[in-house]
């Protein structure tokens, strides 16, 4: 029987899901900002009524299916129902942010235009958690440590960070005078919040907390608080979780371990 030092590969239903939310994560913040080459600027809020028309929504849309994509690869083992409620509930994402990226490059803005918008936060959070419970469930109920259950957790831990991101942008835009403070931003430009909030997430989530972008009304400071807390704890729970199952003279194959500990 051949034994390695080594964490064994599985299936990886997990590594494109982790690649799209890194996308989102490093790329949107960076590009959300650059004008649409085929509309260009348009006038800022708070001159003649409309936006600075940006790649930002394009860009979500783009990265939002993709998340859908790779979850549905993701899931693809979780029960049938729940696979259901999540597709049913993914396509309808789909057509919100594919919709509210039209209405936005065609400057049409109206009061049940932002309903949808509120809509596609809601159920983004929503979603994005069943997706996440159930990698987490994968993860956790595993017998031994394999790469894709390594890839399963860190999509995880960035889940969090982006649900905590569009709770703040939901959050903002209810008042956006008096809940966060952003040096040289302005506060207006929607288009910069859901970036905004990414930095200010995983800046908080992982501890760093460099200050210049502050919660100042106490709903967004207890969020911030709640998010800096289930980082540390799911960091220290999932750490003890994957050392009590690693064992470094694992067989070749894992699926045979995991086959056999089940039989036992």
């Amino acid at each position: 029987m051949k034994y390695r030092l080594s964490i064994h590969s599985d299936r990886e239903h997990c590594l494109f899901l982790m690649l799209a939310l890194m996308l989102l994560v490093f790329v949107l913040p960076i590009i959300e900002g650059i004008p649409l080459p085929w509309i260009g600027q348009r006038g800022h809020a708070g001159e003649s009524g409309n936006q600075i028309r940006v790649i930002g929504p394009l860009a979500l849309a783009v990265f939002h299916t993709l998340i859908l994509v790779s979850s549905a690869v993701a899931v693809s083992n979780s029960r049938v129902l729940t696979r259901r409620f999540m597709f049913g509930l993914g396509a309808a994402q789909l057509l919100c942010s594919w919709g509210i990226m039209l209405t936005k490059a065609i400057e049409f803005d109206s009061a049940a235009v932002e309903t949808v918008r509120q809509f596609y936060l809601w159920t983004t959070i929503v979603l994005y958690l069943l997706v996440m419970f159930n990698v987490l469930g994968y993860v956790l109920r595993g017998k031994t440590v394999t790469r894709d259950r390594i890839f399963g957790a860190i999509c995880v831990y960035i889940f969090l960070g982006i649900i905590w991101a569009f709770g703040y942008t939901i959050l903002h835009a209810w008042n956006p005078e008096s809940t966060f403070t952003f040096p040289g931003t302005d506060v207006n430009n929607e288009a910069y919040w859901l970036g905004d909030f990414i930095y200010f997430s995983f800046v908080t989530i992982t501890s760093l907390g460099y200050g210049d972008i502050t919660p100042v009304s106490r709903p967004a400071q207890m969020l911030a608080v709640s998010e800096a807390l289930t980082g540390t704890l799911f960091m220290v729970l999932l750490m003890a979780r994957l050392v009590g199952l690693y064992n470094p003279f694992q067989e070749d194959n894992p699926s045979k371990v995991e086959s056999r500990h089940e039989q036992t």
